[in-house]
């Protein structure tokens, strides 16, 4: 009940966009031997957007993609890889929830924690991409995307299941859910562009 208050709260107010933080970063390092990168997404709850909306129980979803690409007279995508890290908070339980979900939107491993501090560490953890390395010499770079924001793609499955009579979603996930897309759902994009030489 406290975030649907909060969105009617913003959109009383005006709901004006956020400016993107400058704090939120992706950081790479890439195996000498193999070349395949890890990533990690980093100062994510430093930002009071994302922090807010994890403390009111949102979810916050990261979509990922990683794509290699080959330096030429036109550059090539050689490969690309997508994978999608959800956090959220579960209030009345006092826990903390990472899930990663394979491009399928399989999931690929859940953590549950009860700690924040912990919770926020593991959130940190670098993420190793296997196989997708350039095999053969040249001048390649690794160009990476992530998508952060309040609602993933499985809340507004929920809300199509709630409008087509399914009740498995509470009338207060609903409103919330048409609110923040009414007033605009906080979001961000992160970039970031790494060198490869093999």
């Amino acid at each position: 009940m406290r975030r649907l208050a909060l969105l009617l709260a913003v959109l009383l107010a005006g709901a004006a966009r956020v400016a993107p933080a400058q704090g939120v970063r992706i950081e790479v390092s890439v195996d000498p031997f193999t070349k395949d990168p890890s990533v990690q997404l980093r100062s994510l709850f430093s930002d009071a957007r994302w922090r807010g909306a994890l403390d009111d129980a949102f979810r916050v979803s990261m979509e990922w993609k990683v794509e290699l690409w080959k330096r030429r007279l036109i550059d090539a995508n050689v490969d690309t890889r997508t994978f999608t890290v959800v956090a959220r908070r579960e209030p009345l339980l006092g826990q903390y929830f990472i899930t990663i979900y394979d491009a399928s939107g399989t999931v690929q491993n859940e953590r549950v924690f009860t700690s924040r501090t912990l919770f926020t560490a593991a959130l940190e953890q670098p993420v190793t991409l296997r196989n997708i390395g350039p095999r053969t010499e040249g001048n390649w770079y690794y160009a990476l995307e992530v998508r952060i924001s309040a609602l993933d793609d499985e809340q507004f499955a929920e809300l199509e299941r709630f409008m087509g009579a399914d009740r498995r979603s509470s009338p207060t996930d609903v409103i919330a859910g048409l609110l923040l897309k009414l007033v605009g759902a906080p979001s961000q994009k992160v970039t970031a562009t790494v060198p490869v030489r093999v």
